[in-house]
C-alpha cells in the first residue's frame, strides 16, 4: 500500500510539472502546427501538433522554431497557456508576368540540414545549390552545390566500435519537385483547406494554411505520413521506423489562388524514426531537421547559370546570421569538426 501512494504521489508530481500548451500565430491567432521544440542542450523534445498543442515541462529552458515564424526562446517555462510566435518574412523581389514567359527558372537555395541522433547533435551541413526548372514541363536540372559539413567524432568513433554498418547520416541535398505541396494537396479531391485554415482529408485535420496579408506570404504545413501514423522500411536486416515526417512551404502569396514551385520562398522538412538490426541490440533514435531558403531567382532563356566561384567561408557564415539557427544549435557546432568543403559544378 505504502509503495502504491509513492508511485501515484510521483505520477501527480510529474503531471504538476507538465504543462499543455498552444503556440499561436501572433497576428492571425491561427494554430502553429508542426513547430520543433528544442531543449536546453539542442535536443528535440516535442513538436507541436496540427492544433498547435504540445506538452512543456515547467522550469525547462525551451526554443521554438518553425520555418514560418521567428523563433521562440524562453529561459525559464513557467506553464503558459499559449505561446505566441511572430511571422516572418523572406525578402524575394517581385517577378513580372513578362519575365515568367521566359524559358527557364533558375533559383539558388542555401540550405542547411541538422541531425541528432540519441539526442546528440551528430551532423551539420549547410550550403548552397543551383538549378534550373524548364518553365512549360518543369523538368528540374541541377547545376551545382556548394558547401560543409561538420560531425561530432565522439559518436563515429562509437560507430566504429560497434557492428552497426549502416549509416545514419542523413545529409543529402535539397531538391525542388516538380510539384509543390499545396499542388499536391489540392489535387487530391478528398483534401480541402477551410476558412480557419485548416487542412481537411474529410474531417480529418493534417495541416494548416495560414495568410500573412502584411508580407504577402502564405505558409502551408502538413503532415506528411497522414493518413498512416508511420513507415516502415526494411533493408539488409535493417529496419527504418519512420513516425514523423512534417513538411512546410512558404510561398509568394499573390491572390491568384495557386502556389506553383515558382512561387516557393522557403521550404522545411522534419522527420523522426529509428534505426536498428534485426541481429542487434542498437537501436538510434534520429531527429533531421532541413530548411531551405531561396536566396535569389530568375527567369532567362539562358539553360545553365552558375557562380558558385564567389562562395566562400565568410558568405556561408553570413547566410547563417540572415537565416538565424537556433542558439543552442550553433554552440553545438562549434564543438564538432568539420569534416569536409565542397565544390560541385554539373555544368
Amino acid at each position: 500500500m505504502k509503495r502504491i501512494i509513492i508511485m501515484l504521489v510521483f505520477v501527480l508530481n510529474v503531471m504538476n510539472l507538465m504543462a499543455q500548451t498552444k503556440i499561436i500565430d501572433s497576428t492571425t491567432k491561427l494554430p502553429v502546427a508542426y513547430a520543433v521544440v528544442y531543449d536546453g542542450k539542442g535536443t528535440v523534445v516535442g513538436q507541436s501538433d496540427e492544433l498547435g498543442v504540445v506538452n512543456l515541462k515547467k522550469g525547462t529552458k525551451y526554443s521554438i522554431s518553425h520555418l514560418g515564424y521567428k523563433s521562440y526562446e524562453t529561459d525559464f517555462f513557467c506553464g503558459e497557456k499559449t505561446i505566441l510566435m511572430s511571422p516572418t518574412s523572406y525578402d524575394l523581389k517581385d517577378v513580372s508576368v513578362e519575365a515568367k514567359r521566359k524559358k527557364y527558372y533558375h533559383v539558388r537555395f542555401y540550405y542547411r540540414i541538422v541531425e541528432d541522433v540519441n539526442s546528440i547533435m551528430k551532423y551539420y551541413k549547410e550550403g548552397f545549390v543551383d538549378y534550373s526548372v524548364n518553365t512549360k514541363n518543369r523538368k528540374t536540372k541541377l547545376i551545382g552545390n556548394t558547401g560543409r559539413t561538420y560531425v561530432l567524432d565522439s559518436l563515429l568513433k562509437l560507430d566504429v566500435m560497434r557492428s552497426f554498418m549502416v549509416s545514419d547520416e542523413h545529409l543529402g541535398i535539397p531538391y525542388l519537385d516538380s510539384k509543390s505541396l499545396y499542388e499536391r494537396i489540392v489535387s487530391n479531391k478528398r483534401n480541402t483547406i477551410d476558412e480557419s485554415g485548416n487542412v481537411l482529408c474529410g474531417t480529418d485535420i493534417f495541416g494548416t494554411y495560414v495568410k500573412h496579408e502584411n508580407s504577402n506570404e502564405a505558409v502551408l504545413s502538413f503532415d506528411g505520413l497522414y493518413p498512416k501514423q508511420r513507415k516502415v522500411l526494411n533493408l539488409f536486416g535493417y529496419t527504418q521506423v519512420f513516425d514523423k515526417f512534417q513538411n512546410t512551404e512558404v510561398f509568394r502569396d499573390d491572390n491568384l489562388g495557386n502556389h506553383s514551385p515558382f512561387d516557393i520562398k522557403a521550404f522545411s522538412a522534419y522527420r523522426h524514426f529509428t534505426l536498428k538490426h534485426k541481429k542487434e541490440d542498437i537501436t538510434k533514435d534520429i531527429n533531421v531537421k532541413d530548411e531551405v531558403f531561396i536566396v535569389c531567382s530568375e527567369y532567362s532563356d539562358e539553360k545553365n547559370k552558375n557562380s558558385f566561384s564567389s562562395i566562400t567561408d565568410e558568405v556561408l557564415d553570413e547566410y547563417r546570421t540572415k537565416y538565424p539557427l537556433e542558439k543552442v544549435l550553433l554552440d553545438h557546432i562549434h564543438k564538432m569538426r568539420r569534416r569536409t568543403n565542397f565544390r560541385k559544378y554539373m555544368g
